[in-house]
């Protein structure tokens, strides 16, 4: 008996034995696949910004680094200023003393100086753009209507501790407004005189870039960050120096403030604009149309309110024997070469103004000459202006490998007479050092299409056929395109704008002539100076993106731009009947009548629209038969579940973006003005749903758009995600007059069509599955979807 349990136990122990190592074998297996879940999960995961090198400054003051490459080929010197002014015990005030110590401001200080373009074709309608193929209808309002809310918008976020002055050029040009303080009271006299601005006749640009210099003539700083914003449509014609602008600037006093231009729609001369901008140590940005001035203004003003220092310069010395070599292409302001006799030779980089939060990261290349010794070092010492504090420096060394490359003797060097210890460097990720040498790479490329004329002024180059082969050629060199960078969040930005937009620029002649020659140079400038200039182009969102000065003066910007009272439209007399349009899921209305006091009502962050009406992957689905899935699994053929019962997927269209300003309501990411309801009968845009959450989140990773089977009822597209009811592509209503409600935010004369949504879908890259990749691969059908043309 006692053995028979003896051999019972050992028959149950080895079941349990059995059950325990198959158990061990089914946790294996489910923690791979949780792994998978969670990679694909990361790839849509909200704040990729987050996985960004933070390299943080906690001191007061800037430091300058030297990193060498692997290759020792070229060296990266990184420029870091504070990361905050919260570590900074000279920062600006909020007091009547702008640089009190300890206070800290919403904002740095600045004086602003808007030399505004105010010639006859600033009164042409600036309707918000549409995709191509869809009509643009238009709220009445003129362009420079528009600059008007951008300037107000401007004035909305300064105090008293902030001067603005306003200069308008036509065939005169006038002082509107000298530089004052911006008191509540001198704000409500600011605010009239921006009011007044009438389009006149033609284009005085040279005088007003002069007369906007002229306000800072015996005004003392005190701590302001100068500024001069230049805004024209047009090309100068009246009174241009006959030498050419450039030789014509150099003969004046220095600019006492860097001017910043901006060239608004399509017949620019943007070679000129990016020219005044270099020589002076201002941006050139492009405003596209009228869905661009919000964005392009925002980012603009909040780089000038978070900047820490100016007129900042890089020195380099190093050996006779080293040549450097600067990567960024041809400029009006190029780095200064000096040779001293018998010893040694100084490279100068003016760097220009320096942004709390954003390094400034310089690529160069070198090489040193045969039995050079093996002790060469190049020494960078950082010079910068305090805004408060005066003049500061930081100094760094960097040891050189010999490697004995040939070098030819450089001419270029000027020939004058001759009368410290550093803590190690930030170690640089191979993708970060990638990125920056792909950057450099990007400007040089571009350059090339815009080199200087006599006049030290861009000319784009003809257009050549072979150019699409060209650019990608290009692509396949940048080290950021490598294999080994395909999950870095630096290189794929990067990457996703060599690919996208800039490809698209140079893909054909009609691209290139109308819009590529302008925002090509505008690109370029934000990827030299690092500044994020606009919504739009992912490479440039990486700039500031862990910034938090700059992300809380943007928003600020941001809540002004849209919240604002819209502007009275000036061209309503143009028009006779009411219309009602949606651009990228944007609403805006137009009422109009007869009286004198004839106004708009509508969202004026249609002019600042960064996306189309989409929601996040991870979202999930209701499907037909009771289970739910993540929207980013659906093709075509699966049932969903609708407001009219079951029907069937017939696209997907999956979208790659990053760090675009999302809603989340519930458990529910979506874009701001893709309409939703709770209960499938009330729709509204989630930015005006009571139950979405009051701070917007930036979405990098897929965004999704869904095209179902053909209905009439207008109630069968839409699906249930994440509990709530989200409109669908084709829906049906395109027409106010012709809608059950005329006030259903679900019109749109494009989206709402399903034959013309259907053609748009099946020009691009569509799969047998039914997915639609939106990446920019199917050149001129990408901007029907998130275009900036």
């Amino acid at each position: 008996m006692v053995s028979f349990w003896r051999r019972l136990l050992r028959v149950f122990t080895r079941l349990s034995k059995k059950q325990e190592a198959d158990k061990k074998v089914k946790m294996e297996n489910n923690k791979e696949k949780s792994k998978a879940v969670k990679k694909e999960q990361d790839d849509d995961k909200i704040g990729v910004m987050a996985s960004l090198p933070l390299q943080k400054n906690k001191s007061s003051n800037a430091t300058i680094d030297i990193h060498y490459l692997p290759t020792d080929d070229g060296i990266i010197v990184k420029v870091m200023p504070p990361d905050d002014w919260e570590a900074d015990g000279t920062a600006a005030a909020t007091s009547a003393t702008p640089g009190a110590a300890g206070v800290h401001p919403p904002h740095v200080p600045c004086d602003i100086v808007l030399v505004i373009d105010v010639s006859g074709s600033m009164s042409m309608d600036a309707p918000v753009p549409a995709a191509e193929g869809e009509t643009s209808e238009d709220t009445g309002l003129s362009v420079l209507d528009l600059v008007k809310h951008a300037s107000r918008t401007i004035l909305e976020t300064l105090n008293e501790n902030d001067r603005l002055a306003i200069v308008t050029f036509a065939t005169g040009v006038k002082v509107v407004q000298e530089l004052i303080s911006m008191t509540p009271a001198n704000k409500k006299t600011t605010e009239s005189n921006i009011a007044r601005m009438q389009p006149e006749d033609s284009t005085n640009l040279w005088q007003g870039v002069v007369t906007g210099m002229k306000q800072f003539e015996g005004k003392t700083s005190s701590g302001r960050v100068p500024s001069i914003m230049v805004l024209t449509d047009g090309l100068p014609n009246f009174l241009s120096p006959a030498q050419g602008y450039i030789p014509k600037m150099r003969t004046l006093a220095p600019s006492p403030a860097p001017i910043h231009t901006f060239g608004f729609g399509y017949h620019l001369r943007s070679g000129l604009l990016k020219s005044i901008s270099e020589f002076t140590g201002g941006n050139y940005s492009f405003i596209p149309d009228a869905g661009m001035i919000g964005t392009v203004f925002v980012h603009a003003v909040a780089n000038m309110q978070t900047t820490f220092a100016t007129e900042a310069v890089v020195h380099l010395t190093m050996p006779r024997e080293v040549t450097i070599k600067e990567t960024l292409g041809d400029a009006v302001k190029k780095p200064h070469k000096t040779l001293f006799p018998h010893k040694n030779k100084v490279l100068t980089v003016n760097v220009g103004a320096l942004q709390y939060g954003q390094s400034r990261d310089i690529y160069l290349t070198y090489a040193t000459a045969r039995d050079s010794g093996s002790d060469l070092s190049i020494k960078a010492k950082l010079e910068y202006k305090r805004m408060t504090d005066g003049e500061a420096s930081a100094e760094a060394t960097c040891p050189l490998p010999n490697r004995g490359i040939k070098m030819e003797v450089d001419s270029t060097w000027d020939v004058i007479d001759e009368a410290s210890d550093c803590p190690p460097p930030y170690p640089l990720s191979t993708g970060e050092m990638d990125f920056h040498i792909s950057r450099s790479m990007l400007c040089s490329f571009i350059a090339k299409y815009f080199p200087l004329d006599g006049a030290e002024e861009h000319n784009p180059i003809l257009y050549n056929p072979d150019t699409p082969k060209h650019v990608d050629a290009f692509i396949k060199t940048l080290p950021a395109g490598k294999l080994e960078n395909a999950n870095d969040p630096m290189c794929k930005a990067l990457m996703a704008d060599v690919s996208g937009q800039v490809t698209l620029a140079l893909a054909d002649p009609d691209s290139y002539q109308r819009w590529g020659r302008h925002y090509l140079p505008s690109l370029q400038g934000a990827h030299t100076v690092q500044q994020c200039n606009s919504f739009k182009d992912p490479g440039a969102l990486l700039y500031a993106a862990t910034s938090p000065r700059f992300i809380a003066c943007r928003n600020a910007l941001d809540t002004a731009f849209d919240t604002l009272p819209p502007p009275t439209p000036s061209n309503l007399h143009h028009r006779s009947r009411g219309r009602s349009t949606r651009h990228g899921g944007v609403v805006y209305n137009v009422r109009r009548s007869s009286s004198a006091s004839r106004m708009a009502t509508f969202s004026m962050s249609s002019y600042r629209n960064s996306s189309g009406p989409c929601f996040a992957s991870f979202c999930r689905v209701n499907m037909a038969n009771g289970k739910v899935i993540r929207v980013n699994r659906l093709r075509k053929g699966m049932q969903v579940q609708t407001p009219r019962g079951p029907r069937a997927v017939s696209r997907v269209l999956k979208t790659p973006v990053s760090s675009i300003p999302m809603v989340t309501i519930g458990r529910l990411l979506i874009t701001a003005w893709h309409p939703v309801s709770h209960n499938g009968a009330d729709w509204v845009f989630p930015c005006k749903d009571k139950a979405r959450r009051d701070t917007p989140v930036r979405y990098t990773g897929s965004i999704y758009s869904i095209l179902l089977e053909e209905d009439e009822d207008v109630d069968a597209h839409a699906m249930n995600i994440e509990g709530l009811w989200v409109v669908t592509l084709g829906h049906g209503l395109t027409e106010k007059q012709d809608a059950p409600n005329p006030d259903d935010v679900r019109i749109h004369s494009f989206l709402g069509d399903y034959a013309a949504v259907s053609r748009s879908l099946d020009t691009l890259d569509v799969r047998k599955d039914g997915l639609v990749i939106n990446g920019g691969s199917t050149r001129g059908n990408y901007r029907k979807w998130h275009t900036r043309k």
